[in-house]
This record gives C-alpha cells, structure tokens and sequence, in this order.
C-alpha cells in the first residue's frame, strides 16, 4: 500500500525522490509498513537424495524440509505480527511452485490461507 502511495505522490507532484514520497506514504496511513522477503525453503533438485519426481524441469517443489521451514518461517510472523500489532497482511509470491507453496504455508500458519 505505501508504494502505491508514494507512487501517487510522484506523479501527482512531479516528485522523483524516494524519500519524500515514503515521508508522504507513512502521513497517509498514520504508522510505518515493513516488507519483508522470505526465500522459499529447501527445494527437491537440491535433495536429490530424496528422489522427487516432479513435471517441470525447472520447476521444483519443495522437499518435506521445505515445507517445514516456510511453516516454521510462518510461526515466527504470527508471533512477529502479534508483538507489533499489524492490522493488515499481504502475502506475494512468484509463481513458480517453491515459492507459491512457501507462501501457502506461511499463509496457513497465519490463519489467512
């Protein structure tokens, strides 16, 4: 929300700075924002050991290590958001499957997924 905030701003103002525009971005919502980027977990073509078979070459999900790293990554934002009180949670993910079921569990343990 904040980018399309300060993306706003720039156009509206003719305002090229990144930093005059986040200034306008944390007046209009009243408290700051926190991005975060979360890596996907362990992926099968990085355990061969295990043997999964998956359809796309390039398109590898995640092992069961994986997924309980993004679940353990999804325990620590619950925990995260509840100590700093965020009202509001958007999750984005590329789409290759690694990520979208890294976003997935994170979401689940999250209660929004």
């Amino acid at each position: 929300m904040a980018s399309k905030s300060a993306f706003q701003y720039q156009k509206k103002n003719n305002s090229s700075s990144r930093e005059d525009a986040s200034v306008i971005a944390e007046e209009d919502y009243g408290k700051y924002h926190h991005l975060f980027f979360v890596r996907h977990g362990e992926r099968a073509d990085h355990a061969k050991h295990l043997k999964i078979e998956y359809p796309v070459k390039y398109d590898p999900p995640l092992t069961p290590l994986g997924v309980q790293q993004a679940s353990e990554t999804g325990k620590f934002f619950v925990e995260y958001l509840k100590t700093h009180k965020f009202d509001q949670v958007v999750i984005e993910s590329s789409p290759f499957i690694r990520t979208m079921m890294t976003a997935s569990a994170i979401a689940r343990e999250l209660g929004i997924g």
